[in-house]
This record gives structure tokens, sequence and C-alpha cells, in this order.
């Protein structure tokens, strides 16, 4: 049967998974650089930090919004014809980029870098 990474770590049974760890640790000490990830979910961070990421490079903030239960709202917004239209889809928008971002820094250690792009959609993946 395969496991994934972090059920071979979480009971220290992959020697291969151990010897990785260790040459990151090296690559770490001697480099004098740190490596940061690209994510834009929880489950992209919390997958970079247990490899050893350092931060976030770069969130691509529409990347939160390719999801199914978003992608309507976002073209409303988009495609909005007035103040109204635009101000209600933000609204609907808001609380599920906060749940998105809570979960993005909730996956990093406390003081890592996290540079994020603010919305900046290319119209023709989301129209």
């Amino acid at each position: 049967t395969s496991r994934s990474c972090a059920s071979a770590a979480a009971d220290g049974a992959d020697d291969s998974l151990e010897l990785f760890n260790r040459i990151l640790a090296w690559a770490t000490q001697y480099a004098g650089v740190e490596v940061r990830m690209n994510a834009d979910q929880g489950d992209q961070a919390a997958a970079g930090a247990f490899f050893g990421a350092r931060g976030i490079g770069l969130c691509r903030t529409e990347h939160m919004f390719f999801a199914k239960d978003k992608l309507p709202t976002v073209r409303e917004f988009m495609l909005s014809r007035d103040a109204a239209e635009r101000d209600a889809a933000i609204a609907r928008l808001l609380p599920l980029q906060r749940a998105d971002f809570k979960g993005l820094l909730g996956a990093i250690a406390p003081g890592c870098t996290v540079t994020v792009r603010l919305l900046d959609p290319p119209c023709h993946e989301f129209v």
C-alpha cells in the first residue's frame, strides 16, 4: 500500500524521507538562502512547510477563487453592471477569502515571510 509523506514521517518508518530531510537540513545550513513556496491554499502551504519551505514566495489571491463554489460569485463580481452588484458580490466573497487566508497563514510557522499578490484576475480564466 502507498502512504503519504506525512503519514510516513509521523511514524518515523520511512528511511528515505529521513534521509531527504537530513539532506534538506544540510542544504539549509550551508546554502545561506531560504526556500519559499508558492501556495494559494492551506493544504499547499502545509505541504511546503512540511518539506522545509521558510515562507510563501507568492500567494496568488485570484487562484483562491477557482473552486466551483466560488467561481460563480467571482464571475458576478467581474461582470457586474454597477457598484451595487459589484459590492454585493464582494460581500459574498469576503468571508470565503478570509477563511482561505486563515488556512493559508495557519499552515506556516509564525514569522515566516508571505508575499501576497492582490487580486489580479486574468479575465479569460474566469469568464
